[in-house]
């Protein structure tokens, strides 16, 4: 079978589908329609061997995709169309793709709701298959959900994830911070941030690789953390995401917002540490090596405590102090 797969972003969804496009693409021919700033991050990893095709949308909603990119796809005579991403312009697309026989998306009206996403009774109609999700459940299930009923195959969430060692007591402890999200409602302090860090280099000296998305937070860290034990560096953005990914090689975990570099990250292998709000690690968390931390149900993640994130940060790196995570676990 010929399948389209379409996620075009975000950052964090790109790498949660990952491993569902590796085990679907052990059995079918995938190409995956992606945002063209994404397209290194997943051949960054060469299990994922399917064919990606880059796209930028654009603001107009009568034409959000180039024709000749619609052409193309028409040309490739696909025999599925799985929309994984519930953009207005997914909708589009499958409607100028009427050739293609099975066009399938999810039914997911109460995390629509919660994005504000409006896709519209004219985008719904252009599928094929609606397929209904339990409301709350992870995001990896319910694409697999989709997979399973559009293609007859649940693809498995395995992933290659690379031996952690024992975090050794001899050197200092290397984080890598992003306290930054991509919505407002996602975003943690960065002076709580700058207190857990400093409380955790009480025991232990830090290097702290800070990625370096907004200057404020790294003026913000710099001066409350400059008679601490914490010594920072930073990443500058780089659209190649090979900075990031260096960055993430040489660190013991990682703390931040829910945001694209804490999925990289877990991607990656890096147990991890993130502060969520009101989207819900349930449904939103990346699926391993990974510790939540969320505020009462519904509130903004400001609304978390410092010392809930404190504690998990110490209780990671305890486990990482005693136990490796071994290749392939994915506890």
């Amino acid at each position: 079978m010929k399948i389209l797969v379409t996620r075009i972003g975000a950052f964090g969804d790109v790498c949660m589908l990952a491993p569902l496009v590796r085990s679907l693409s052990t059995r079918h021919d995938v190409h995956w329609l992606i945002r063209d700033s994404y397209v290194s991050i997943i051949r960054g990893f060469p299990e994922v061997s399917c064919r990606l095709i880059g796209c930028s949308p654009g603001p107009d909603p009568r034409r959000p995709l180039p024709p000749e990119l619609v052409e193309a796809l028409r040309h490739d005579r696909y025999d599925c169309l799985l929309d994984c991403s519930h953009w207005a312009c997914i909708g589009w697309l499958a409607d100028q793709l009427r050739d293609i026989p099975v066009r399938a998306t999810t039914d997911d009206p109460v995390q629509d709701a919660l994005l504000a996403v409006d896709r519209g009774p004219e985008a719904l109609a252009a599928f094929t298959l609606t397929v209904p999700v339990a409301q709350g459940e992870h995001q990896v299930r319910k694409w697999r959900r989709l997979f399973q009923a559009a293609c007859g195959f649940d693809p498995q969430p395995d992933w290659p994830l690379p031996e952690r060692p024992v975090i050794r007591s001899d050197r200092p402890l290397r984080v890598f911070l992003h306290p930054d999200a991509g919505k407002p409602e996602k975003l943690w302090p960065t002076h709580r941030f700058a207190q857990v860090l400093a409380g955790a280099a009480r025991r232990r000296p830090i290097d702290c690789t800070v990625n370096g998305v907004r200057r404020r937070h790294v003026r913000s860290l710099r001066w409350r953390l400059l008679t601490s034990r914490v010594r920072l560096s930073v990443s500058p953005f780089d659209p190649s995401f090979a900075t990031l990914r260096d960055a993430l090689s040489k660190v013991d975990i990682a703390i931040g917002c829910d945001s694209g570099p804490m999925h990289y990250a877990a991607l990656l292998g890096v147990p991890t540490v993130v502060v969520y709000g009101r989207y819900t690690a349930v449904e939103f968390a990346p699926p391993w090596r990974s510790l939540a931390v969320e505020p009462p149900t519904g509130r903004d993640a400001e609304a978390v405590a410092t010392a809930a994130v404190s504690a998990a940060f110490e209780s990671l790196v305890a486990r990482l102090s005693r136990n490796p995570f071994v290749r392939g676990q994915v506890a």
